[in-house]
């Protein structure tokens, strides 16, 4: 798990949300099953959702350690 939005099963109050702009979710490596963002927001009572996700992205990139190893040599 990388980001957890939320409980699971719970409802958020009256009047808040949660709002995510602008993020990239990102692993490196081997990340098979691999839960990125659990998003566990949803609405009161069938009204509007109290939340949202904007401009973000998830990036699973299997990179090795050699990869990043020439690669930091490189940006040197």
């Amino acid at each position: 798990m990388v980001v957890r939005v939320g409980e699971r099963g719970a409802e958020l109050e009256h009047g808040r949300s949660v709002e995510i702009t602008d993020v990239v979710f990102t692993t490196v490596g081997p990340a098979a099953g691999a839960i990125v963002v659990e998003w566990n927001v949803g609405s009161v009572n069938g009204g509007e959702p109290p939340g949202g996700l904007w401009d973000s992205h998830i990036r699973c990139v299997l990179k090795t350690q050699l990869v990043l190893d020439v690669y930091a040599v490189l940006m040197n």
